[in-house]
């Protein structure tokens, strides 16, 4: 058997919010060359990048719910032309100075080269609000944009209110409305959680959601127990204004769903993708 190594400085800093209280640390890994500039590497196949994140899946005694999540969203994205790829990860062995610190999941971050957008016209926001904001500004920050931060804003306003043509993609908020709701996403339904693309069509913009940070799903819960996750409706933040501008979603949702629990939600794909992970 053979092995290739690879080597590189870094700069690392504790990530995440509420898991930081755990033993077991989430970490954000910066690649740096011997001058201190960025050192893009591709590690295990996951593409060239110097921006890394060492994911702990603390909430996850399983170490399979949040890669399965991954999996599954990102054959539903390769599979359509509407949804962007979310953040997909490979399991390490994590070792700081020869201690042994447990199984982690390495992942890319989700940014405007993960995501292949046109950083001269397309704009990509991050929600970072769990629950409710006084404003606009305390529920998003932005990520790329080509434009100022006060005319971003004002723009992402507009797209999320159907503004001036610009339009939230249907078919893309449809199918993650169903991923939320098959995984029982309780911490992906609000701002939190979800980066937001606008992607420029001619004179106006189009929202695509992209989930992110999978960790309370598929009964990972905080404050409520498993057997109340399954029965839990959960609907996007945004759903009122499709419902009132999109007057028939419910039934493009039903309609999607029925086609979806047949294919990439039916129980032999599930289990295909877990027993690939288990391997």
């Amino acid at each position: 058997m053979s092995y290739l190594t690879m080597t590189s400085n870094a700069e690392w800093r504790l990530r995440g919010n509420s898991t930081r209280s755990f033993s077991k640390k989430a970490w954000k890994l910066n690649l740096r060359n011997n001058n201190g500039e960025n050192n893009s590497l591709d590690l295990l196949g996951l593409g060239s990048d110097d921006d890394w994140i060492l994911n702990p899946m603390s909430m996850d005694d399983t170490f399979v719910k949040e890669k399965l999540t991954q999996e599954l969203w990102n054959q539903l994205a390769k599979e359509t032309s509407n949804n962007y790829k979310m953040s997909q990860g490979e399991y390490i062995e994590l070792f700081i100075n020869g201690a042994y610190q447990g199984l982690y999941l390495l992942q890319r971050r989700v940014d405007a080269k993960y995501l292949e957008i046109n950083q001269e016209k397309d704009v990509l926001m991050k929600g970072i609000n769990t629950w409710e904001a006084e404003s606009i500004y305390d529920a998003y920050e932005i990520i790329s944009s080509p434009y100022e931060n006060e005319e971003t804003f004002t723009l992402f306003n507009e797209v999320l209110n159907f503004e001036d043509d610009n339009t939230i993609n249907v078919d893309n908020f449809i199918d993650t409305s169903l991923f939320i709701q098959f995984i029982s996403g309780s911490d992906n339904y609000g701002y939190k959680n979800t980066f937001y693309l606008m992607k420029q069509e001619k004179d106006s913009y189009e929202l695509y959601l992209v989930p992110w940070d999978t960790d309370l799903s598929l009964g990972v819960t905080w404050g409520y127990d498993y057997e109340d996750s399954i029965d839990e409706i959960i609907e996007r933040r945004e759903m009122s204004t499709m419902r009132k501008h999109i007057g028939n979603i419910d039934m493009q949702i039903a309609d999607k769903w029925n086609i979806l629990r047949k294919s990439i939600y039916a129980e032999e794909n599930i289990f295909l993708i877990y027993s690939s992970i288990k391997e």
